[in-house]
């Protein structure tokens, strides 16, 4: 059967800082949406109200939790314990769309202390699509709140 290749490194796993910038800034469209929504905002020669802040307010949230979430996935790559998986599902995530793209969502499982956890990833990458159904993985997760701290190793952006 196929197979699920080298184990991932022990950690902390080095991730390159190419990798991280792609996570952080360039595939982080949260991050790129609340900065063009925060200055489309700003009032430019004119008094600010209550509705600029609040847009302002909320381009600024948006640009922190597109940061945190990239961040958190970084954590998890370099910090994470390895466990074994398997993908159960691959599909263009149509709910999402950039450019009029949609990400490719990866569902899988893994095992923790004999307890079978899902979770799921997004890449914008197109080679993505070449996983499969009960292909098996390697995954790396945080033990706090499984759900959103655990990623495929290797990592795919």
């Amino acid at each position: 059967g196929p197979e699920r290749g080298e184990a991932p490194a022990s950690s902390p796993r080095f991730v390159p800082k190419q990798f991280k910038n792609k996570l952080l800034f360039e595939k982080n469209y949260f991050l790129i949406f609340g900065v063009l929504f925060t200055l489309s905002n700003l009032p430019l020669g004119s008094r600010i109200n209550g509705l600029n802040i609040f847009f302002i307010g909320l381009g600024i949230f948006v640009c922190w939790w597109g940061i945190n979430k990239a961040r958190k996935r970084i954590s998890v790559l370099e910090k994470g314990i390895s466990a074994h998986g398997t993908i159960i599902n691959v599909r263009k995530n149509t709910g999402t769309k950039v450019n009029g793209k949609s990400p490719i969502r990866i569902d899988y499982t893994y095992v923790v202390d004999g307890t079978i956890r899902e979770s799921s990833i997004d890449c914008w990458d197109e080679s993505a699509s070449e996983h499969y159904p009960n292909e098996p993985v390697w995954v790396v997760y945080l033990s706090e709140n499984f759900a959103n701290n655990s990623s495929i190793w290797p990592p795919l952006a």
